[in-house]
């Protein structure tokens, strides 16, 4: 290892003493909370593409989708190293990308890495008004379900991302423990 790397682990250890414990294990338990969504969201990509294999259908509808998923553990995984500036940021927008569901007039759209517990509006026969619960999940409708119209906000991003940004300001009030490049 070169000087440069020792004296960015000993900043990175330095900067972990100056994050309180509490803050520690809450950006720990949403990195872990990330990335198993990442993980668990992989596991339909696996079973349709060892089904199907690799054809346009796979890279049009599931590529994407891999990338949320990918994003979403990196997201976990920088949190869980330490790396809580880079971490809280990135978090922040897998957060954001997770907070609206839709499908109007044959296109439609829903990620969720983690839990979804979404408040849904429903106006495809009627104006329903329900709760949907799903774990890691994605959809992508393009020219499908023309009938089908609804729009839905989960609640657990947001919540989320009240968390993480409360932890972004108090980082930017400590600018020593917010260095982890």
């Amino acid at each position: 290892m070169c000087l440069n790397e020792h004296l960015k682990n000993l900043q990175n250890i330095m900067n972990l003493l100056n994050v309180e414990k509490k803050t520690k294990v809450k950006l720990e338990i949403i990195g872990i909370y990330q990335a198993m969504g990442g993980l668990i969201g992989f596991y339909p990509i696996a079973v349709n593409f060892f089904s199907q294999g690799l054809s346009r259908y796979f890279n049009i509808i599931f590529l994407p989708f891999t990338l949320l998923y990918t994003f979403s553990l990196v997201c976990g995984y920088l949190l869980l190293t330490g790396n809580f500036k880079k971490g809280i940021n990135l978090s922040i927008y897998n957060q954001a990308l997770q907070i609206l569901s839709f499908s109007v007039l044959g296109f439609g759209y829903m990620y969720a890495a983690g839990i979804f517990a979404a408040i849904k509006l429903d106006l495809t026969q009627d104006i329903f008004l329900g709760l949907d619960f799903d774990v890691s999940h994605f959809i992508l409708k393009l020219n499908s379900d023309f009938d089908v119209t609804y729009i839905s906000i989960n609640v657990v991003p947001v919540f989320i991302l009240g968390v993480l940004f409360r932890f972004k300001e108090l980082f930017e009030k400590k600018p020593i423990a917010t260095d982890f490049l």
